[in-house]
């Protein structure tokens, strides 16, 4: 075989994402030549695209026993090492990288930037924001870059400048290539007297329910705000305070384009707002966006005798993280007779796939599973205001609860999105929300300890009141 002819099919394969059929090349390659370097590294790189990270880890070692100073290598270890969470020899392995080349005058700005992102994973924010300061100031127009020193920043509560860095987000290619209508006339500070605004709507369910409390704002100088939004959301944001109207977002517009422009003067990003607002000095005081549920004519009861409701969400997307906790970790608590016999009853609010985890509950063990009922996040939050507790992970379903002042109780990885900044178990954004953190990488066995034994003080609290 012509190893060099097979090496660049194979490489051109893993460029245009077809990672098997390129791993299969590697391997054909490897078994003629198990001492080819390139093909180890470039292998284990495509096993990292298709999560198969003990896979990758072996290939880049076994690289690295071949040549223990592989620069290429190295960094790609770290890579991997970061993604399994090992901080520690990812750190060593991506410093080691930088320290030759800052010797050679020749490092890069992508390696300051992922060595940023083992500090930001591992909880050291401040550590991150340095490296994320180097990385930007030699790439300065690279909006991933950017966009990562933003949330350093956030993490912080430097609200001014890390929302200003917050707007790279826009070139970011999952957004600036995202489906959207031929919206022209982009709002940037012109007179809104008598005039019409369509705010977009972008990135999860969760950020657009936590910055529709700026919405107000914008409002007191525009006559009519519209807002674009998903299907499922539509009907819960028609009702909140200051907007007028919404257009639900399709996954194409060949025949919305021409309707959508009656609507308005100028459109604008929601999740802009703080920052072209100048609303930095008071972002922690802004109260949660208001629902007005009369405008949803409708309502959903539930109709028991318990002590004390429990909503709990266990699961969500897993991307661009996975902070679900494993079900198993909730299943004690879940069939606590204990609890039972004090009159506490859980409700699911899970909607995916994940709802199956309640069939391993024990058989006499009850969770009233309200998936059947719910349509929409106006369907959640009509169930969630009869709850007296709500327990989830980071997810849309915290940020609706939040918002509706729910008691809520928000189960957080080791490293938590910028918006629950770090070493606190409050939440600056919702007064009615306790944090549970993990106390290390994969630590959610602490946080069901301390659920559970934070559950049964308030048990002991209640009855204290009752009696």
């Amino acid at each position: 075989m012509d190893k060099e002819t097979v090496f660049q099919h194979a490489y051109k394969l893993q460029q245009d994402g077809h990672l098997h059929q390129a791993v299969e090349l590697y391997a054909q390659i490897l078994n003629h030549d198990p001492l080819c370097i390139n093909t180890y590294i470039n292998m284990g790189a495509c096993y990292s695209q298709l999560k198969k990270l003990s896979l990758a880890e072996s290939c880049i070692r076994r690289a690295l026993e071949i040549q223990p100073d592989n620069r290429f290598a190295l960094f790609n270890l770290g890579n991997t090492l970061c993604v399994k969470q090992q901080f520690d020899e990812a750190q060593h392995c991506i410093e080691q990288v930088i320290a030759v080349e800052e010797a050679d005058g020749a490092v890069k700005p992508i390696e300051y930037f992922n060595l940023g992102l083992v500090f930001l994973y591992s909880n050291r924010p401040q550590q991150a924001l340095l490296h994320f300061n180097k990385a930007t100031s030699m790439a300065p127009v690279n909006p991933n870059f950017h966009w990562h020193r933003a949330l350093a920043l956030l993490h912080f509560g430097h609200y001014k400048e890390g929302f200003e860095a917050f707007e790279w987000r826009l070139k970011l290619p999952a957004l600036e290539n995202a489906p959207r209508p031929s919206l022209d006339k982009r709002w940037r500070g012109e007179d809104l007297t008598d005039k019409a605004i369509l705010l977009t709507t972008e990135q999860g369910f969760g950020d657009v329910l936590q910055f529709l409390r700026f919405l107000p704002y914008l409002k007191r100088q525009v006559a009519k705000v519209f807002v674009l939004v998903k299907q499922p959301l539509a009907e819960l944001v028609s009702a909140a305070d200051g907007v007028d109207g919404i257009i639900i977002e399709q996954d194409t517009y060949t025949s919305m384009e021409i309707p959508i422009a009656r609507y308005y003067d100028y459109h604008f990003p929601l999740l802009s707002i703080p920052h072209y607002l100048n609303l930095a000095d008071k972002i922690e005081s802004i109260a949660p966006t208001q629902i007005n549920f009369n405008k949803l004519n409708r309502s959903q009861t539930i109709n028991d005798a318990a002590t004390l409701r429990i909503g709990l969400v266990w699961a969500g997307k897993t991307k661009p993280a996975d902070r679900s906790i494993p079900f198993v970790f909730l299943k004690s608590l879940l069939e606590d007779k204990a609890l039972a016999n004090k009159g506490v009853t859980f409700y699911a609010f899970q909607l995916d796939e994940r709802r199956v985890d309640l069939n391993f509950l024990d058989f006499n063990t009850t969770v009233v599973d309200l998936s059947a009922q719910i349509k929409n996040f106006a369907d959640t939050a009509l169930f969630m205001q009869q709850m007296n507790l709500i327990i989830t992970i980071d997810s849309a379903p915290a940020h609706l609860a939040g918002s509706l002042g729910i008691p809520t109780w928000l189960l957080l990885l080791y490293y938590s999105d910028w918006r629950w900044q770090a070493q606190k178990d409050k939440s600056v954004f919702y007064p009615n929300m306790r944090l549970f953190r993990q106390p290390h990488p994969n630590g959610w066995q602490a946080v069901a300890e301390n659920l559970k034994y934070a559950l049964n003080e308030l048990m002991e609290e209640k009855y204290k009141t009752i009696s």
